[in-house]
């Protein structure tokens, strides 16, 4: 049976409720989960997080509490985000029944998952499924479509932990980047593309937006990254060292020189 404890991680975002922290740690640890992250009000030391964590207290004690978004999703190579309906029509919604062997394949290259999930009362705003590699909407009755926090949750597991019980274990290796490396990658490519006036003279925020998610959309392995990465930086010291003329040219290539070194 695959281990899913080391690479999957259950993300809230802005979560509220008490009752549903606790009920999540006890849900995940039935299960077989153990990796948390939240942000948002709690601390998880409330009295009725321990109550409904019961003898799961430990994965709270353990959880990875922080402020942002962008913190709670930055070691993970993939974000699964679960909301009720899919904005667009990208490719990137993953129907509810292909989930669990889309995720265990992620797990069996190597990849950490992380499944996210947003307020009990507004979900994940569209701004914040940007930030994710996949959707996926828990189908529900259509008279009564509302699901809550907790349950959404046992959702998610329970079909993993399923899938987990029936595969076998495949040793495959992956160096893909994590999404805070790709955002550096991001705000690279973009500096490069300010430097160059790119983005002003072909339409600055729709150009932008889709440059952003295409560089978002894939798996970059860690030589790819670091490849880019001087790319990038080479490029736009030396296009602002033409830029600047003669003089001021040699000492600005000098100096990217002596960085990339």
């Amino acid at each position: 049976m695959i281990d899913l404890n080391q690479n999957i991680w259950i993300l809230l975002h802005r979560v509220e409720g008490p009752v549903n922290l606790g009920s999540i740690c006890r849900v995940m640890a039935n299960f077989g989960f153990e990796k948390l992250g939240l942000t948002g009000p709690l601390s998880g030391q409330e009295e009725e997080v321990k109550k409904y964590a019961l003898h799961a207290e430990p994965i709270m004690q353990k959880a990875l509490k922080v402020d942002l978004l962008s913190e709670l999703v930055s070691d993970c190579h993939i974000v699964v985000g679960f909301t009720p309906r899919s904005p667009w029509d990208d490719h990137k919604s993953i129907p509810y029944e292909h989930f669990p062997e889309r995720v265990m394949k992620m797990v069996q290259q190597g990849k950490r998952v992380g499944l996210l999930f947003g307020n009990e009362a507004h979900g994940l705003s569209n701004q914040e499924l940007t930030r994710c590699d996949y959707r996926v909407s828990i189908p529900t009755s259509l008279a009564y479509s509302s699901m809550n926090l907790s349950h959404a949750v046992t959702a998610a597991l329970l079909p993993l932990r399923t899938d987990a019980c029936q595969s076998r274990p495949e040793k495959t290796l992956s160096s893909v980047i994590t999404a805070s490396q790709k955002d550096i990658l991001v705000r690279k490519m973009l500096k490069f593309m300010d430097t160059m006036d790119y983005l002003h003279s072909n339409g600055s925020s729709v150009t932008r937006k889709e440059m952003e998610a295409i560089w978002m959309g894939r798996d970059w392995t860690e030589r790819e990254w670091e490849l880019l990465l001087g790319l990038f930086n080479k490029g736009t010291t030396r296009y602002q060292a033409l830029s600047t003329g003669p003089a001021k040219s040699s000492s600005a290539v000098t100096d990217s020189s002596r960085q990339d070194s």
